[in-house]
């Protein structure tokens, strides 16, 4: 394992960061510490209560001879369950990395008034750590995975600032450390597994905390971003419904729930749209999606009332992360709306030449505003051509190849694509 003061670092493909939360999104850190409630379950160095809620980042890496593997992930701990025996309540977690092996048994824990953290046993109170003085010294604690208690060391990491413990256990000389810094509370844990033809390294680093220490007394850490919008796909299927293909991420991916279970760290995604003209907007409307995908299609109804009139249609995303500490954020980010304009090249189908490309608007992007470019999209009729004995209207738009039948008698054109085995119909067109 490398110097704790060292160069190991904690990363993914969006975040890196040390233990300490040094990153390149220290301006999005918030840290909020009230004046300390000595009613509150714990002490400056940790605090335990049924509101206690918190996220790690895990970086695990496994060595076996010459090859090596590393998974990375963001695990939600927090209170699941409380129980009260002998007067005194004790808290369980969902995801307890005080043990040897996180995410075993979770155990019952409490605070107590001596400022040492217990473990519930079969007897009552079992100390597992000490955490009522900073000097450096070796006493005997109990974890959820051994029948015994364990030799556990402490001292001070950060003079001042932050406490060790370390303890191992067998049969594979697993060694643990446990975190626990001032004012945050526990932060980090480290677990190490040496053999003679493999290894073990597993390193947990502190990225949201929140817990309600008492009245007017909050404590909050964050390392959360908003929401980032990365593609946005405009395609139009059917003149009933506008389709945006959208990606979306966030930098806690993947992301392990309470539950256990794997989630989109992105909660809610709302879509709003309206229609519009000079003089006039049309009552906003809105789509919700509850846990998004991070790759999603987007329906909006399109209101041929309002279409063809000349209205065209507005719309913008909205964004909001899981608890604890939530950001919200929006797209386009200024409060603006994205716009598409209705133009419907078939209004007089019959009268364009069979050999014929024109031009229509089919949405508007804003320069230096909204990262896709567009403008006009260009429709090219190359002719008419029959298949299996049906006629067709050959389109080239925005790069694909439809065909088309029209009827004469007002009805809605339908469009097809060839998939080398035959025809298949992929939309149609209300507003003729």
């Amino acid at each position: 394992m490398k110097n704790r003061y060292g160069t190991r670092q904690l990363s993914n493909n969006k975040l890196t960061s040390n233990r300490y939360g040094v990153s390149l999104l220290l301006t999005l850190i918030t840290f909020i510490i009230f004046p300390f409630s000595t009613s509150a379950q714990g002490n400056e160095y940790f605090v335990l209560n049924e509101t206690y809620n918190s996220i790690f980042y895990n970086r695990t890496i496994s060595t076996w001879g010459n090859s090596s593997a590393v998974t990375e992930k963001y695990i939600e701990m927090r209170v699941m369950d409380d129980t009260v025996v002998g007067g005194q309540k004790y808290y369980a977690l969902t995801k307890s990395m005080f043990g040897p092996l996180a995410g075993g048994p979770t155990g019952y824990y409490r605070m107590g008034e001596d400022n040492k953290l217990y473990l519930l046993g079969g007897a009552g109170d079992q100390l597992f750590l000490d955490l009522s003085d900073t000097s450096q010294t070796t006493f005997y604690g109990f974890t959820t995975h051994a029948s015994g208690a364990l030799q556990i060391s402490r001292r001070q990491s950060i003079p001042g600032q932050e406490l060790e413990f370390s303890f191992g256990y067998t049969p594979y000389y697993d060694r643990v450390k446990l975190y626990f810094q001032k004012g945050k509370g526990f932060t980090a844990r480290d677990h190490y597994t040496p053999s003679a033809l493999s290894s073990f390294t597993s390193t947990y680093s502190i990225r949201e905390i929140f817990t309600v220490r008492g009245p007017g007394d909050t404590l909050r850490y964050t390392q959360n971003a908003p929401t980032q919008f990365l593609q946005r796909k405009l395609d139009r299927i059917t003149d009933s419904s506008f389709l945006v293909q959208l990606v979306i991420r966030h930098p806690y991916s993947p992301f392990i729930a309470a539950s256990l279970t794997q989630h989109i760290y992105t909660d809610k995604l709302w879509v709003d749209y309206r229609y519009f003209i000079p003089g006039d907007t049309s009552v906003t409307r809105t789509i919700e999606f509850t846990e998004p995908k991070d790759t999603l299609e987007v329906h909006i109804p399109v209101d041929s009332v309002y279409a063809r009139r000349g209205y065209s249609l507005q719309y913008k995303f909205r964004a909001k992360t899981r608890e604890p500490n939530s950001r919200s954020n929006s797209f386009p980010a200024n409060g603006s709306w994205l716009a598409q304009s209705y133009k419907n090249p078939d209004t007089a189908f019959v009268m364009l030449p069979r050999q014929s490309s024109i031009s229509y608007k089919k949405y508007r992007i804003r320069p230096g505003i909204d990262t896709v470019a567009a403008g006009l999209e260009t429709l090219t009729i190359t002719g008419d051509t029959m298949v299996s004995g049906k006629l067709y209207r050959q389109y080239y738009l925005g790069g694909q190849k439809y065909f088309v039948q029209y009827s004469i008698t007002g009805a809605v054109a339908r469009y097809f694509m060839y998939t080398g085995t035959g025809m298949v119909e992929v939309g149609l067109d209300s507003l003729q």
